[in-house]
């Protein structure tokens, strides 16, 4: 299964990582915590892609678990 990320502002579906650069992380992992710290509201380790689209809209793809459930979002940046 597989589906295209479109921009939550806009709706385009240009969308790459932001600020690409070899030296820039796009991704973060965070780890597994017992606090409700996700963007996604969640609690348990998640991982952040930074994107952007070409607009110039920024905002972030989450994937995160929560008690055994996973979870995926799109959250604006701000």
């Amino acid at each position: 299964m597989q589906w295209q990320l479109r921009c939550p502002a806009c709706g385009t579906d240009s969308v790459e990582n932001k600020d690409f650069a070899p030296d820039h992380e796009v991704a973060t992992v965070h780890p597994d915590r017992d606090d409700y710290d996700s963007p996604l509201g969640t609690r348990g380790g998640y991982v952040r892609v930074d994107l952007t689209c070409g607009e110039g809209h920024g905002f972030a793809f989450i994937i995160g678990n929560h008690k055994g459930a996973e979870f995926l979002g799109v959250v604006a940046r701000g």
